[in-house]
């Protein structure tokens, strides 16, 4: 997965970075395997200068897989909690979209099956 970060108002430490990408990684297994490889474009920041307290972090991940896009965004009082937020959040997104196209398959293949036995 190819993973580009942005800092908004905020400077990205190496720790933060290694802690959402791991994250990410582990949110992979919902997207299984792809002919292209996916790519997750994260922004991790604070709001404004300005705010010291209440939920000042936020978190967006727009992720690209095989042309379907998935979008989710989380807002915390710490950076680490608002993306685990945001984790959470896009690893339902991929869940229900696999459901959906499971759904999908399965309703088909029943018309299908349908088809050849009642069709003639």
């Amino acid at each position: 997965m190819q993973i580009q970060f942005k800092g908004t108002n905020y400077e990205l430490t190496d720790a933060a970075v290694e802690k959402a990408t791991k994250k990410l990684q582990n949110i992979a297994k919902y997207i299984g395997k792809t002919a292209s490889e996916p790519k997750a474009y994260v922004d991790l920041g604070k709001f404004t200068e300005a705010h010291v307290n209440g939920r000042i972090y936020y978190a967006d991940v727009n992720l690209e897989v095989e042309g379907k896009r998935f979008y989710a965004r989380a807002e915390a009082e710490t950076l680490k909690n608002a993306f685990d937020k945001m984790a959470g959040e896009l690893a339902k997104e991929l869940r229900t979209a696999n459901k959906k196209h499971q759904s999908l398959m399965r309703r088909g293949g029943m018309r299908v099956k349908e088809f050849f036995q009642f069709g003639n």
